[in-house]
């Protein structure tokens, strides 16, 4: 009776191996199939979401933050500016020269103003960059294709926004080939509500 106990338990173990080694065979077989998605080299976005979130800030009192959401796609992975070059600029007076290059930023963002049913661009009239850089989102060193979501914040203080100020951003990415993404316009929020 004990041997065919230890029988019947080795066939079970030989038939739990053999179905687990068919299992890991079939998983390696299908990741072998899967491809790296194939995306063009120019970034692409879509708009995803935007949110805002009313703080208030010891300084500058009641603000709304404003985090808006992207999906991104690029076929070289190079989006993301290197942590050598954002030291290079972290020096103010050299970050205050720079940021008037046309290629100091890889966030590009224009803000856009309802006024009597219109959008007009309020982007030159604002005292506040709004423009912005990201770090580098691959950091492997790998020039493969990559996905994912981009967030962006946005502060806008009260006292400086019109009481139910209602807005909506257009914004482009850039990569460091300087290849330049299609643009998208968010959906309108309201700001400066209470």
């Amino acid at each position: 009776m004990l041997s065919s106990q230890l029988i019947i338990t080795k066939l079970g173990f030989a038939n739990t191996m053999k179905k687990y080694l068919s299992l890991l065979l079939a998983s390696a077989l299908c990741w072998a199939c899967v491809q790296s998605p194939e995306y063009d080299n120019t970034p692409t976005i879509e708009f995803q979401d935007i949110k805002k979130f009313t703080v208030n800030d010891s300084f500058l009192g009641k603000k709304d933050s404003v985090v808006i959401t992207l999906f991104f796609k690029d076929g070289d992975g190079d989006l993301g500016i290197s942590p050598a070059t954002i030291k290079a600029d972290s020096v103010l007076l050299k970050t205050y020269k720079n940021s008037f290059k046309e290629d100091y930023y890889n966030y590009l963002l224009k803000t856009f103003r309802s006024k009597k049913g219109n959008f007009l661009d309020i982007s030159g009239s604002s005292l506040v960059q709004q423009n912005g850089r990201f770090p580098r989102l691959r950091t492997d060193g790998r020039a493969d294709p990559i996905d994912g979501f981009l967030y962006y914040s946005l502060d806008v203080p009260a006292a400086f926004s019109p009481k139910n100020d209602t807005l909506r951003f257009e914004i482009k990415v850039k990569d460091r080939a300087f290849n330049t993404s299609n643009p998208v316009v968010t959906k309108f929020i309201v700001l400066n509500t209470n």
